[in-house]
């Protein structure tokens, strides 16, 4: 399965525009077959149980998808968390729905003109709704071990600690397979935490750890030949091989 959640995380806007067009194209056959007919009921299930089989997906990858690998991004510079597949295939369940709404919309405008207002809100709350999770799904988002800090970057707002900020010999610990918890010199009292979202918590810990106590490395950072070199730590090898 983690293949298949690899694919879905590098390939991301293919599988956004196949639901778009999936779930166009359903609409499109339950309106022209006809209510209640045979064909109707099994395009109308079919319907309903695309984003429902679309969540499950996503929470099979929430338990089982944790790849002990980082990419390297030369242009920021940058090592960054992979894509998370969880945020991919959940907006593309959500992106069934707000084709449904606006499938009604324009029914009900076309049935009933004079009480269109109604009608063209929902179908403005669903192209928003769309865009929105889209953005989610399409967006770079996560860790990024920078030289100058991490950085991690979330749909709602970011957040910026710089190296000297940890707490040192030990400035991370993966307690939870979903976050990674942060150890501040000057610690407010309130947790700081990392999310590990398509990523491994442990090797996210870990590239903390070797970067934080390790200044001298952290120019390369983003570079393939430290990511290559970060790889091949035996601890590290170990856990890509799990």
């Amino acid at each position: 399965m983690n293949g298949v959640f690899g694919w879905v995380a590098r390939r991301r806007l293919v599988v956004l525009v196949t639901t778009l067009l999936v779930a166009v194209g359903l609409e499109v056959l339950l309106h022209v077959v006809g209510d209640e007919t045979a064909a109707w009921m099994v395009i109308l299930a079919v319907d309903l149980g695309l984003p429902v089989l679309l969540l499950v997906g996503a929470m099979v990858a929430v338990r089982t998808h944790h790849p002990a690998t980082l990419v390297a991004r030369p242009d920021v510079p940058a090592f960054e968390t992979p894509a998370d597949p969880v945020v991919v295939l959940g907006s593309a369940a959500f992106t069934v729905w707000p084709v449904k709404w606006g499938a009604d919309a324009i029914e009900d405008v076309a049935a009933y003109p004079e009480e269109w207002f109604f009608p063209a809100l929902v179908a403005f709350i669903a192209v928003v709704v769309t865009v929105l999770f889209w953005i989610a799904a399409l967006g770079r988002f996560g860790v990024r071990l920078r030289p100058d800090g991490i950085l991690s970057r979330r749909v709602v707002g970011s957040r910026f600690i710089p190296w000297d900020a940890l707490e040192l010999p030990h400035p991370a610990t993966a307690h939870h397979p979903q976050w990674v918890s942060l150890n501040l010199v000057r610690s407010s009292g309130v947790p700081v935490v990392l999310p590990a979202t398509g990523v491994s918590a442990e090797l996210l810990a870990r590239a903390v750890h070797e970067y934080a106590n390790r200044p001298d490395l952290r120019p390369a950072l983003g570079t393939r030949a430290e990511l290559d070199r970060f790889q091949a730590i035996p601890q590290i090898a170990a856990l890509r091989e799990r």
